[in-house]
């Protein structure tokens, strides 16, 4: 179990993600194409490290907060892009 929040992430083995389907590093759980880190992260870190204090320890309480927020349904993206589609085409 990773104790020490500044541990580096070369210490830390990769984990299966279970979103894209592959092992990756944590450096990447962090930063995976947003500004904040993977809404997954607690949960897939969570048996390997004290994800509160590790993530306590790199973001605010309000960045916590925003990335752990949940997202929009794929379905209801989809649904209101078609719908913006249709209002241009009017």
């Amino acid at each position: 179990m990773i104790e020490k929040p500044e541990e580096s992430a070369e210490q830390i083995p990769e984990i299966y993600c279970r979103k894209l389907g592959h092992h990756l590093p944590l450096t990447y759980c962090l930063s995976p194409g947003q500004p904040l880190f993977c809404s997954s992260f607690r949960n897939c870190w969570f048996s390997r490290m004290n994800v509160d204090d590790f993530l306590g320890a790199k973001f605010s309480a309000a960045q916590i907060e925003q990335a752990e927020k949940p997202s929009i349904p794929k379905v209801t993206n989809i649904m209101s892009i078609i719908e913006k589609y249709r209002k241009t085409e009017d």
